[in-house]
């Protein structure tokens, strides 16, 4: 007998291949205030992501980006005011992932593609 909400279909493997952000609140925020997304690239110096560049959180604003083996991205620590905003993916097959990198994400041997990096700023 099938478990409540369960279903004979087959389970489907899926992985990440969009990220996006839509940033809600913030009409007040100002540069300095902190709380961008920033990009960037790991490190030849240790785990973390060197950003390049920074998106501000401004309000009704929509930020996406492809997932791969170098979408390295980080919150910039708040400095003055709470960041809201929702966060979503989209998803593609592991087939076709490994045609567009030459890998699946769990292969990316980065630790900050595999999610093992904190992105904290230090405390000030």
């Amino acid at each position: 007998m099938p478990v409540a909400g369960s279903s004979d279909a087959r389970i489907l493997k899926r992985v990440r291949a969009l990220t996006f952000l839509y940033y809600i609140d913030g009409d007040d925020w100002t540069q300095g205030d902190g709380g961008e997304t920033a990009f960037g690239y790991e490190s030849p110096f240790g785990d973390e992501v060197a950003p390049f560049s920074a998106i501000a959180p401004l309000p009704n604003r929509l930020l996406m980006f492809e997932c791969s083996p170098h979408s390295f991205h980080r919150m910039l620590g708040n400095n003055r005011l709470p960041r809201s905003l929702i966060i979503g993916w989209l998803h593609c097959t592991p087939e076709y992932a490994v045609q567009k990198h030459g890998m699946v994400p769990d292969d990316w041997n980065s630790e900050a593609a595999l999610g093992l990096v904190t992105y904290n700023e230090p405390e000030q």
